[in-house]
């Protein structure tokens, strides 16, 4: 279960205060239900049952003017200021949730940071272009190890000579074996009917 900051002042705020009490809970439901990067898949089916009354994605985006919920892709919203909330002004690649964000919003195209450009055809931004070189960077380096490990598998294989193989006779054979066993375990296997 993910844990997240909840906003108390969302109540105080104007937009919040305007809206009806199925709007008000449609709004918590998509913020409690989108991913760590508030992105959240469309299932107004499961909205409407939790809410307990029929809702629309048309009502969601309306929501002030359009301000809070940004429907980017079929079947996807993105939350407006999600991220800024949770993690603060700056997401910073060295860290493992913020990488996991980054790439999220690097995966769907979206820039968080441009709110009149919502969605950025370019990604210019250089967390973005970080995140790419390093993810690059991290597959050489793992594909590096890799062929390491085969070279080292490689070298450490070796082929021995069969030692040469005695006649098929029983006897020999058994006397073969009791020699071998002898020199390998240094002790003579005791077997009934031998001596």
């Amino acid at each position: 279960m993910a844990k997240r900051f909840v906003d108390t002042e969302l109540w105080d705020k104007e937009w919040f205060m305007k809206l009806s009490p199925k709007l008000k809970c449609l709004v918590k439901f998509v913020r409690d239900k989108c991913d760590l990067a508030g992105i959240w898949s469309i299932n107004m089916s499961a909205a409407s049952f939790n809410i307990g009354e029929e809702v629309t994605e048309s009502e969601l985006l309306k929501i002030d003017n359009g301000k809070q919920f940004f429907k980017f892709d079929e079947g996807k919203i993105f939350v407006i200021g999600f991220i800024n909330f949770q993690y603060g002004d700056n997401l910073n690649v060295a860290s493992p949730v913020h990488r996991k964000i980054l790439s999220i919003l690097y995966k769907n195209e979206i820039d968080y940071k441009d709110l009149s450009n919502r969605v950025s055809n370019t990604l210019s931004n250089s967390l973005f272009n970080r995140l790419k070189e390093e993810d690059k960077d991290k597959d050489k380096e793992e594909d590096k190890e890799t062929d390491k490990e085969k070279d080292s598998e490689s070298k450490n294989f070796k082929i021995e000579k069969p030692k040469r193989v005695p006649s098929t006779t029983y006897d020999k054979f058994t006397q073969a074996w009791f020699d071998w066993h002898k020199s390998e375990f240094k002790f003579e296997p005791k077997f009934a009917g031998r001596e």
